[in-house]
């Protein structure tokens, strides 16, 4: 059985704990972060509609690349979603934690190697309704 088809059983399953996913995997399941399938950005980021291969939907969000040393803000903001297990809370599934080496251009005009990091969480999807509804039980969660 691939990885792929692996990841998807355990986004399924509610009592599985949130799980690594690769920055591949996500950029696939994206159709390459298409701007088709954005769903909304904020001031972290730009989320993204995921099908899974066995036709499910997640959603992605993908955080604005940021070049810090400091990585604890989205270590604590994992930590604190997966401790947090409410119904009437988004579920997260995983999350992406890599980082690529890209060659930038300094305006001095000489080129470094640079650390860029990939920060992304995927969540259980909600179809455009209101929290208010879900909270009431007058949407089922899909």
């Amino acid at each position: 059985m691939s990885e792929w088809k692996v990841w998807d059983q355990k986004l399924h399953n509610p009592t599985e704990p949130p799980i690594f996913l690769s920055f591949e995997f996500l950029k696939d399941i994206t159709c390459d972060f298409s701007a088709d399938l954005e769903l909304g950005r904020g001031g972290y980021g730009v989320v993204y509609k995921g099908v899974l291969p066995s036709g499910t939907i997640i959603a992605v969000k993908k955080m604005f690349d940021v070049h810090t040393v400091e990585d604890d803000p989205f270590q604590q903001q994992v930590s604190n979603l997966m401790a947090i297990k409410h119904k009437n809370i988004v579920r997260l599934l995983g999350y992406c934690a890599e980082s690529r080496w890209e060659a930038m251009r300094l305006p001095s005009g000489t080129h470094v190697m640079a650390q860029i990091p990939r920060r992304l969480l995927c969540f259980e999807y909600l179809c455009n309704n209101s929290l208010e509804k879900y909270i009431s039980g007058t949407v089922l969660r899909q």
